[in-house]
């Protein structure tokens, strides 16, 4: 007689089965659950919109995801919320809601001890409670995405900090400023764990969360700001606030014209050239991905900024017609003078300018390229012009004109 097949085969099998097979296997058979748990709640999305289950529902279900062994298993928990039928002062996220099925969820969430990825997207409610989410106790999150209309936070900073890696809040209004709430979600948060904070809201930025006294976020390495518009001042504030980031993402109008730059530690900067003159300067910054711009403006924020030697990788992205266009590309890397490495990407125009053909194309990115005098490497990517057939005949024409670069790549 044959033995059973181990479970480790078992598992390998079972991993190659879609999640509807396993949910199958899973409610008629009790001898795959040890083999199937692993998989099938490792990942758990709960939704509640209009059609949200009864409330006797949702927490059987939420009792079966809490017990053990299936509690161990959830690395990542989405929780969707769209209820409708309260209003908004009864519709916080946070264990003080009147909203008894928020209450039921985030109670629940602490008992999954290996999570390791919360989504709570609560657009529809108007307040995130970040002093009472009961969080504190998940040790091993890394990443926490909150979604909602604004934030609140009590004003005597709790004990007991979140712990998590990867800090993503995105908000409509941002702040609420009721009469004894705290303006900084930052005092709720572990200073030691959060190496990444993403701040996306709708309206202009402004700094008045920034509160003194909150804690130094000594390993924060990257900040990611989007929002409509920034001013110098609140971006010297922010920059001040967060010492230690090595690597800024602004998506941001700029407000007004910089007169002083920020003095940071940034290696990397991704955003529009107009930022150029604040954050160059002051920093040792060897990365630059430039979001929005034209070679001229380029040119003249660079200008503006000053030479910049530190500089050695470059990231632009411009129209065909631009390039074309680009008449003084010496008067860009005459600034950066240290770039080994550039990556173009270039986007398709209306109507191909008529100085570009399958003959002189080549040449206007071999007379870019020139002109970078320690230029080794080079991307290109983004639409090819329709007389190019393939990115190997570009690459190739490219090799010729400049047999001097190490790597040539060209991703149509």
């Amino acid at each position: 007689m044959l033995n059973s097949p181990p479970p480790e085969l078992w598992l390998e099998i079972l991993h190659h089965l879609p999640l509807t097979d396993l949910q199958a296997i899973y409610a008629v058979s009790t001898l795959f659950h040890d083999i199937v748990q692993s998989r099938l709640f490792q990942d758990v999305k709960l939704h509640l919109g209009p059609d949200k289950p009864a409330m006797g529902e949702l927490r059987e279900r939420l009792a079966f995801l809490c017990t053990p062994p299936v509690s161990f298993h959830v690395r990542k928990f989405t929780f969707f919320g769209r209820i409708r039928g309260f209003s908004h002062i009864y519709s916080s996220l946070s264990l003080d809601s009147a909203n008894e099925w928020v209450v039921v969820i985030l109670q629940a969430i602490p008992s999954f001890v290996n999570l390791r990825t919360l989504w709570l997207d609560s657009w529809t409610n108007p307040q995130i409670g970040f002093s009472r989410l009961g969080l504190e106790t998940l040790t091993n999150l890394e990443e926490l995405r909150i979604v909602g209309s604004s934030f609140n936070s009590s004003q005597t900073p709790p004990i007991s900090k979140i712990r998590v890696k990867r800090l993503y809040l995105q908000f409509s209004h941002f702040l609420d400023y009721s009469a004894g709430k705290s303006r900084s979600f930052l005092p709720v948060m572990n200073p030691h764990t959060l190496s990444l904070l993403d701040l996306t809201f709708d309206s202009n930025v402004h700094t008045r969360w920034l509160v003194d006294g909150d804690p130094v976020f000594a390993n924060l390495r990257q900040l990611n700001l989007t929002c409509s518009a920034v001013s110098c001042v609140q971006l010297h504030q922010i920059s001040a606030r967060f010492p230690s980031v090595r690597r800024l993402v602004v998506d941001a109008f700029l407000l007004g014209t910089p007169t002083s730059a920020v003095v940071t530690q940034i290696d990397t900067f991704c955003g529009p050239c107009s930022f150029l003159p604040l954050v160059l300067p002051g920093t040792g910054c060897s990365e630059l991905v430039i979001t929005d711009s034209t070679p001229a403006y380029l040119a003249e924020t660079l200008a503006v900024a000053g030479r910049t030697p530190s500089v050695t990788s470059l990231a632009l992205s411009f129209s065909l017609h631009q390039i074309a266009t680009w008449t003084s590309p010496r008067e860009v890397f005459s600034l950066l003078p240290n770039v080994s490495e550039l990556r173009l990407r270039i986007t398709g125009s209306e109507k191909v300018p008529d100085n570009v053909t399958h003959q002189t194309y080549p040449g206007i990115l071999a007379r870019i390229l020139s002109t970078a005098r320690d230029l080794q490497s080079v991307e290109i990517t983004g639409a090819l012009p329709p007389f190019i057939s393939t990115p190997h005949k570009l690459e190739d024409s490219l090799r010729g004109a400049l047999p001097h670069l190490r790597d040539i790549r060209v991703c149509g």
